[in-house]
């Protein structure tokens, strides 16, 4: 699979969504030799064909930074198998990006006009108690609902500590942005 890592490194790579798909798959067709074109269809065939989904899965999230399930896995390879093979193709992204909703922190950025990405709202959950609890890391809040607003925030090592927990990060698990 090193065509396929390759790919993921050198074109669509960590910075790039998957709106530039088409245009780098173009880009591919047009630098690239024949042989290594040649390499990395073979490659996607084989995967097609064994449908080993999971493993080409792995070898996204490590070299592209995206991480798929398998069914998208397969609906991306398959894309780029057909495009490269200019067979008809398409491909909706839509479902590939996980709506979000961007929260900031109203104690420690009261103008959102001005804010900074370490201002948004977490959320995470609380390993030992399986709690769910929104959190400012800057200045150290945290919310018990979705309700955020300044005058329900609470410190969050006073908080951890009354539900006899030390107050470190480490205490946390699965923390996205809210």
């Amino acid at each position: 699979m090193e065509k396929l890592k390759y790919f993921f490194e050198c074109y669509l790579h960590m910075n790039e969504g998957m709106d530039s798909l088409d245009r780098y798959i173009e880009e591919f067709k047009k630098d690239e030799k024949e042989s290594i074109k040649y390499i990395f269809l073979n490659e996607l065939y084989g995967i097609i064909q064994t449908k080993n989904y999971a493993l080409a899965s792995k070898f996204i999230e490590k070299y592209g930074c995206k991480t798929f399930n398998l069914e998208q896995t397969e609906r991306i390879l398959t894309y780029i198998y057909n495009r490269l093979l200019d067979k008809p193709a398409v491909l909706d992204t839509h479902d590939f990006y996980k709506d979000c909703k961007v929260v900031f922190c109203p104690v420690c950025t009261p103008d959102p006009e001005n804010a900074i990405k370490y201002s948004l709202i977490e959320k995470a959950t609380v390993i030992d108690k399986d709690l769910q609890i929104y959190i400012c890391k800057p200045c150290k809040l945290v919310w018990l609902t979705e309700d955020i607003r300044a005058d329900n925030a609470q410190d969050y090592k006073k908080f951890m500590k009354t539900v006899g927990l030390k107050g470190a990060w480490k205490e946390l698990k699965d923390v996205d942005y809210l």
